[in-house]
């Protein structure tokens, strides 16, 4: 008896911690068409880009030379956050195309409610690297964090996930390469997205955990009631 007690405890904590877990994570797989939990952010006054969902995907296409065609969702309190999705670079407008994600992206009053201050995990498709850039707040000028090479290949998935932590330690991933980076003087909290520049670039599967990020979006999976886990593997104990 004393056995199956500790068994079950040690069921009911990994069963919180496993909710715990997965918790606080925003979802769009964009199988629903449904936009409306995203904003165009056009790149200061100009129409800088289109977004469009086709196939259970998200299409952008940059319409500006050189501009970069963003789209923002989430709160402007999201931060120390994590953002992945699957990327794949169409075509290439004009070098060099560009594509990626953007993180603790602020607007800004002064600026007519135009983005300022946010971070550009950029993939650079015709010149194959890719780029970790700073944007402070205006009128501060960006400041590149890092570059590194990395291959660029049209018409093809990438796994893409850009992670911000506390102890300002900052992390980019594609597929199975990881690119490590600080930055002294985080930027403030903010808005999650994915950009275009110079490219048309499908995607999809997005996610975007947080500690002070909670369950959502078009895309969110339901979970598993944990009354439902628990009667099952109890009732497996209960017949040993």
């Amino acid at each position: 008896m004393i056995k199956k007690c500790i068994i079950f405890g040690l069921v009911v904590c990994s069963v919180v911690l496993s909710q715990s877990a997965l918790a606080g994570t925003w979802k769009d797989s964009f199988e629903d068409n449904d936009m409306s939990e995203w904003k165009i952010v056009d790149d200061w006054e100009n129409v800088a880009g289109k977004w469009w969902s086709d196939k259970g995907e998200a299409v952008a296409e940059s319409l500006g030379e050189s501009v970069f065609a963003m789209w923002l969702t989430g709160e402007s309190a999201w931060e120390h956050y994590a953002v992945s999705c699957r990327a794949k670079l169409v075509k290439s407008k004009k070098e060099p195309a560009t594509f990626g994600i953007v993180m603790h992206a602020n607007s800004n009053k002064r600026l007519g409610g135009l983005l300022d201050a946010h971070y550009y995990f950029s993939v650079i498709g015709d010149f194959n690297f890719i780029s970790i850039r700073k944007f402070p707040p205006f009128p501060a000028e960006p400041v590149t964090l890092g570059e590194f090479d990395f291959e660029v290949k049209a018409d093809r998935w990438y796994q893409l996930t850009a992670t911000i932590h506390r102890n300002r330690k900052i992390e980019f991933h594609i597929d199975k390469q990881v690119f490590t980076l600080a930055d002294p003087k985080l930027l403030g909290p903010g808005q999650a997205g994915l950009f275009v520049s110079d490219a048309e670039v499908r995607f999809d599967d997005i996610e975007i955990t947080g500690s002070n990020i909670d369950d959502g979006g078009p895309g969110k999976a339901r979970p598993v009631e944990p009354h439902a886990k628990l009667a099952t593997i109890w009732g497996h104990l209960k017949r040993e």
